[in-house]
């Protein structure tokens, strides 16, 4: 059963969390066996098994075997049964806890590292320790100039090893630091690890959990955001810059999640009433839901291209006109979408994708949301509220990091959102404020927050007749697209 409870209520989540611990037994098996059953009555709850799948893959993240469960799948027979598969995935999460060896590369001053790491407990080591294996002398000849030193750790993955191993020798470096008064010694971020007969390098960067990858644009949108703002990038926008990229530059998830805070805190400023935690969660929870459809529709039209161009099939441009051999217009999906139950745009995509099953999913799944304006409005709000939910997630586990020095094993997660949310909203607002105006911060701020109410009152008030265009939700169209109607009597497909 899946309970939501409202984010005031901790003490009350916490004593429900460890009943269900207490009452039900530990949720990975728990997971799996619900997972098994989902697959009764000819998969029916599609929707369920791919959130208890999404459960399993927290849990995988959690231990530290996330690659090793995506291997085994990759390896899997396409043929073998679901039921098959789930063993598998099983195997790798019952991690016990075994003795692992991980070996760092220390760069800086190495006179006084001897003593100093021998009386912690550490060991120089030289090649001969890692020589056995091909990747042991691959990583020892990228790192045969700096202090190489051995770790022994007690953990469940190579993962997890790692970044305890991590930790443990930047906490000896960092007290070094401060009666040094100088930051001299720095630890590579790619950590060799010895897990029985396995040697294998672990990359422990927090820049492994961020989902967004370089714009293939960045160097012209960086100058023309510069032409355009000029001397307005000041005050409040310059500390979430700055913010934002010193977690980028960060070795430490910690300090990773706690800088991107700050950047969060400067750009609400003394936006709102209440905590910070909640004016950063009233302000941010609207302005990136507002690009759920957005995310939708270039996720479907990447992958509608992708199928077509594997079966060899096309889309009909009578309905999708925006669209090429080469190019699967998010515009021409998003009214496919909006249409009425069995219209000819959405029949088309599924002949287009009907050998590919979980795309086929997400489209009827997508096609369910949108098609009715007030469903979609009720999505729209379900999404802002988990968003809230996730801020202020972000904001305890900051707090735990510095009021209490604790640690949250799902840290990757909220690394991999909190920059998603900078990285939007710090674009949208920088699209509003290049436009011919005298728009603040805050200005922009408000417009964005305002834009997403409209909708959802639109949606919600008036449905098939709110009168809601394409670039309503897709501000950027393409070069082919036109701006249409999306529900009612103007509608492409209504």
């Amino acid at each position: 059963t899946f309970v939501t409870v409202r984010h005031e209520e901790l003490q009350r989540t916490k004593e429900a969390a460890t009943l269900a611990k207490d009452l039900s037994g530990p949720p990975i098996p728990l997971l799996f066996a619900d997972a098994q059953a989902l697959l009764e009555n000819n998969f029916q709850k599609k929707g369920d098994f791919l959130r208890t799948l999404g459960f399993i893959a927290t849990h995988a993240h959690r231990l530290g075997v996330g690659e090793e469960a995506t291997a085994a799948l990759n390896d899997c027979d396409l043929t073998a049964p679901p039921r098959a598969v789930l063993d598998r995935i099983a195997e790798h999460l019952r991690p016990e806890d075994r003795q692992i060896y991980c070996f760092l590369a220390i760069s800086g001053e190495i006179a006084d590292l001897d003593s100093l790491l021998v009386e912690s407990g550490y060991s120089r080591i030289g090649v001969a320790r890692i020589e056995r294996l091909q990747v042991g002398r691959d990583w020892h000849a990228d790192h045969s100039d700096k202090y190489l030193v051995q770790v022994s750790v007690l953990a469940k993955s190579s993962r997890l090893a790692a970044e305890s191993a991590l930790v443990r020798l930047g906490t000896i470096l960092n007290l070094l630091a401060l009666y040094a008064n100088a930051a001299s010694h720095e630890i590579s971020l790619l950590v060799l690890v010895e897990d029985g007969q396995n040697l294998q390098k672990v990359d422990v960067s927090p820049a492994q959990h961020y989902g967004l990858f370089p714009r293939n644009d960045h160097i012209s949108t960086t100058r023309s955001r510069i032409e355009q703002l000029g001397g307005r990038l000041d005050g409040r926008m310059t500390n979430v810059l700055g913010a934002h990229a010193l977690g980028i530059s960060s070795a430490d998830p910690r300090a990773a999640l706690s800088h991107f805070w700050t950047s969060l805190e400067a750009m609400v400023g003394g936006f709102g009433a209440g905590s910070i935690g909640e004016r950063v969660a009233n302000l941010i929870a609207p302005i990136v839901t507002s690009r759920r459809i957005h995310k939708v529709v270039t996720y479907l039209a990447l992958s509608i291209y992708g199928t077509k161009r594997a079966v060899g099939l096309e889309v009909d441009t009578r309905f999708m006109p925006s669209s090429t051999r080469g190019h699967v217009s998010r515009e021409d999906v998003l009214s496919c979408l909006t249409g009425a139950e069995d219209n000819e745009g959405i029949r088309d995509l599924f002949r287009v994708c009907a050998a590919n099953p979980l795309l086929c999913f997400h489209l009827l799944d997508a096609w369910k949301d949108l098609s009715r304006p007030r469903n979609l409005a009720k999505t729209l709000k379900r999404s802002e509220q988990k968003v809230r939910w996730q801020i202020l997630r972000i904001y305890r586990a900051r707090n735990i990091f510095v009021h209490k020095g604790g640690n949250d094993e799902l840290v990757w997660r909220l690394l991999e959102n909190v920059q998603s949310y900078i990285s939007f909203v710090v674009g949208r607002i920088m699209f509003d404020l290049s436009k011919p105006n005298d728009w603040t911060l805050d200005t922009a701020l408000e417009f964005e927050r305002q834009h997403f109410e409209r909708l959802c009152v639109l949606l919600e008030k008036l449905d098939e007749k709110c009168g809601l265009m394409t670039s309503d939700f897709l501000p950027h169209l393409s070069a082919r697209a036109h701006d249409t109607a999306l529900w009612g009597d103007d509608g492409r497909f209504s």
